[in-house]
């Protein structure tokens, strides 16, 4: 009993592996951007921190516009306070100064944009807070 029922879940199992992994990449991922940086801090006025990213089906030839936003909180209005465009959506990093007229108040977090119409690719990292 235990031979068939054995013999029937590898069959089973390899019928969904194949199909699993016969499912292209990019069709399974429909576009997530990835920003795991900075993460929530604190981090000090007049220091320098850093926005990461990576995009699988995203092309190294697109740019990205990077923002740093402050709110209050969920359902507040937001504040852009840095905003600048590189190259390489795949993946990449920048260096972004915390200004010493940044609210420490206020809550931050970082979005990713890819610039390419359509599909519309955003990324976001978590807060973080200034002191």
């Amino acid at each position: 009993m235990s031979g068939k029922f054995l013999t029937i879940f590898t069959i089973l199992f390899a019928l969904l592996a194949t199909i699993a992994s016969s499912t292209p990449l990019e069709k399974r991922a429909p576009g997530d951007m990835h920003v795991p940086s900075p993460g929530p801090g604190p981090w000090k006025k007049g220091s320098v921190q850093v926005v990461s990213w990576w995009c699988n089906p995203c092309n190294p030839k697109d740019s990205v516009t990077v923002r740093i936003i402050q709110y209050s909180g969920p359902g507040t209005p937001i504040r852009i306070v840095y905003t600048e465009t590189v190259e390489n959506a795949y993946v990449g990093s920048l260096k972004f100064p915390i200004k010493n007229n940044w609210d420490v108040k206020k809550l931050y977090f970082a979005s990713v944009t890819v610039n390419r119409v359509p599909p519309y690719i955003t990324g976001r990292s978590v807060d973080f807070k200034i002191f």
